[in-house]
């Protein structure tokens, strides 16, 4: 092996650690800067470090200049999981858990048209309140219009808005900390969860918490674009809330 090869191989590795790890950015940080410039300027780097990321089963999403963005294929150990969203979970918890992550993307990007805006016009800020208000809405819509279907999730998303319309809006554990048994907890969760991943950046405690969605979390949505379950939010949100999200 050429220490060319060897050099390359190691910088490859470096930049796809970079990369995976949702706090670092071009920005902040020179050597991320300069291993992913390398990646534009060289085919043969780019060629490895692709080549590695496949050997890993890693999906590469989009190269930006917000860094490079990857997900886990289905059987790659850096796949995500619900376990490793939140430990001991019941199936129906998973789905309610599931759909409110993918309402807070609904509230965001509630269209296509959206979604496909350039990844630097960022999204406004959003609370803890709204997406409790989003959630209970939907939960009303879908309550009034019924749309079981198989398309969007059948009788599993059904019986999540069952549990998720018997939940108090907000509610306090013995710690004075947002009940994970309540709307609002729930929520928090969440959101806090998306901070942590880099998804989102945490702004104040106003209305129980405060966020601005991060360039990259557009990146992720639109892997989700085709998720019936996120399609069905988003129908649903048209058909009540659409005006006040677009005009937010």
């Amino acid at each position: 092996m050429s220490e060319e090869l060897a050099s390359m191989s190691q910088d490859a590795g470096e930049l796809l650690r970079y990369a995976m790890d949702p706090h670092e950015t071009p920005y902040q940080n020179k050597r991320y800067s300069a291993l992913l410039n390398q990646l534009y300027t060289s085919p043969n780097f780019k060629l490895i470090f692709e080549n590695i990321a496949l050997g890993l089963e890693i999906q590469i999403l989009a190269y930006s200049p917000h860094g490079v963005f990857l997900a886990g294929r289905e059987r790659s150990p850096f796949a995500f999981r619900m376990e490793d969203y939140r430990t001991s979970m019941k199936a129906e918890e998973r789905v309610v858990h599931g759909v409110f992550l993918l309402a807070i993307a609904a509230y965001c990007f509630p269209n296509i048209e959206v979604l496909d805006q350039d990844d630097e016009i960022l999204r406004p800020r959003m609370s803890v309140d709204q997406v409790v208000t989003f959630v209970h809405d939907m939960c009303k819509v879908c309550k009034t219009n019924n749309p079981v279907d198989p398309e969007h999730g059948g009788a599993e998303i059904q019986l999540a808005w069952q549990i998720i319309s018997g939940l108090p809006e907000s509610a306090l554990t013995a710690g004075g900390k947002l009940s994970l048994q309540s709307l609002a907890g729930i929520a928090r969760y969440a959101l806090d969860f998306l901070v942590e991943n880099g998804l989102m950046r945490f702004i104040s405690d106003d209305n129980r918490g405060t966020y601005q969605p991060s360039p990259s979390y557009r990146i992720q949505v639109r892997q989700l674009a085709g998720n019936q379950t996120l399609k069905l939010i988003q129908l649903l949100a048209q058909q009540d809330l659409s005006k006040e999200i677009q005009n937010a």
